[in-house]
């Protein structure tokens, strides 16, 4: 409605009647944009609209939209089992707040979309264990974090399943390392996560090798092999095996002890041992036997005495004595005797320092025999004689001193220069010599002959 028109510059309006004519103001709508808000849920989830998540372009004074409604492609906001991607999420029927008149507003509605990202899945690599030396064992996985009741079904392809170790890594914990390898999934993504690879020890038996050692003498190497199992490659056994045994230990059996061949000193192997035996045995006493010397007696018998004896191949500064004094000589004549033979038992074997027990003991020893010549007296008798006789000496007028075992002469030879019928009167000697016969063998006696 037009009133009161002022005139412009050099017009006079009092020159003009004026009438005013109606005109028509026509109020547009305004453009009004509703866009809804971009959201993301993940794959086996729902989303909630609370009507709120939208904007608005600008809209006049304080009016505003209170809520508008969603509608999602696929249904993807409340359907847990749409895959993974992008849905557009469709705003309609907004709502005013009070005080603001929608017929105002030229309304368009904006889509953004809802990103339903990929679940995760954590990829757990299943703990394995072997034994030292042996090839790793086929690896296996576990997977958690599945939606809507699925499955591994649902993957395609397979991770990969690596560890450090190898068929001669040293007993230990390794880590199985999963990673994606082939494996894929249009829902889900994966997270790792290592198991354990736990290497235990190899069991073997090892068993100590009998040995045997003398009396005195230093152990032996002592050995062992493996019964049971075997080393791994080019393995050996750190530690060795020991004895209580020493060179002063007596006859007898010693256990061979596991010493430092331990568990301790060979991480890679879990070790049975089995004993073995250290037997010490007797040492060989030497005995000799000196030359035995007597003078002829008519018996074999033969007196020994202590330092006749002569003891070597002792040990530890052992020492001995023997108190055997009888021995036979292998012939009681002075040509026909060579050695003397003792006998001997543990009983003649006397201990100063050591055991005899730790020794063989010489039952039988010879040395060297010698007899020497008896002194044998012959001593012819007296005889007398009337001046002009003959005397007849037969050969058995005599008498001996130092014949044994009741030996005899059979006869000798006499001689006198008086035994003559003309021999005149006076003290004649009777000269014996050359005896013979009897029992008695000359060679034992050293003859002196006596004049009667």
């Amino acid at each position: 409605t037009p009133s009161a028109a002022s005139g412009a510059s050099g017009t006079n309006l009092n020159n003009y009647s004026i009438t005013y004519v109606d005109g028509t103001l026509t109020v547009n709508q305004k453009a009004l944009t509703i866009t809804a808000d971009a959201q993301s849920k993940t794959y086996g989830d729902t989303f909630t609209f609370d009507g709120d998540e939208f904007s608005t372009s600008t809209m006049v004074g304080s009016e505003s939209i209170s809520s508008v409604s969603f509608s999602v492609a696929s249904s993807a906001d409340s359907d847990a089992t749409v895959n993974a991607g992008n849905y557009p999420i469709t705003p309609s029927s907004a709502v005013a707040t009070s005080g603001t008149t929608l017929s105002n507003y030229s309304i368009t509605y904006a889509t953004q979309d809802l990103t339903v990202n990929k679940a995760t899945l954590t990829v757990t690599a299943d703990d394995a264990s072997k034994t030292y030396g042996d090839a790793n064992p086929s690896f296996t996985a576990t997977y958690s974090g599945f939606k809507n009741s699925e499955t591994s079904s649902v993957l395609s392809g397979s991770p990969t399943l690596s560890t450090l170790a190898t068929a001669t890594s040293s007993v230990g914990d390794y880590d199985i390392t999963p990673s994606v390898g082939s494996l894929d999934s249009s829902n889900y993504s994966f997270t790792y996560v290592n198991g354990t690879l736990t290497i235990t020890p190899k069991a073997i038996t090892v068993t100590a090798a009998d040995k045997t050692k003398t009396y005195g003498d230093a152990n032996p190497a002592l050995t062992y092999s493996v019964t049971s199992g075997a080393l791994v490659g080019s393995d050996t056994l750190t530690g060795s095996i020991t004895t209580a045994a020493t060179t002063a230990s007596n006859v007898g059996d010693y256990d061979i002890t596991q010493g430092t061949l331990t568990n301790a000193n060979n991480t890679n192997y879990s070790i049975t041992y089995v004993d073995g035996t250290l037997t010490v045995n007797q040492r060989t006493l030497n005995v000799a036997l000196g030359t035995i010397t007597k003078t002829y007696d008519g018996n074999t018998t033969a007196t020994i005495t202590e330092s006749d004896y002569t003891i070597t191949n002792t040990a530890n500064s052992d020492s001995f004595s023997i108190t055997q004094t009888l021995g036979t000589y292998d012939d009681e004549d002075v040509n026909d005797v060579s050695s003397v033979t003792v006998s001997l038992s543990s009983s003649h074997f006397s201990a100063t320092s050591g055991s005899v027990s730790n020794y063989t003991l010489p039952t039988s020893i010879s040395g060297t025999g010698a007899i020497t010549a008896k002194a044998l007296t012959v001593t012819s008798n007296d005889a007398s004689k009337t001046y002009g006789q003959t005397v007849t000496l037969t050969g058995s007028e005599f008498t001996s001193s130092g014949l044994e075992n009741s030996e005899t002469i059979g006869s000798i030879s006499l001689a006198s220069s008086g035994a003559a019928a003309t021999a005149n009167v006076n003290t004649y000697d009777i000269t014996p010599s050359s005896a013979t016969g009897g029992t008695f063998d000359i060679n034992n006696y050293s003859v002196t002959y006596a004049t009667g």
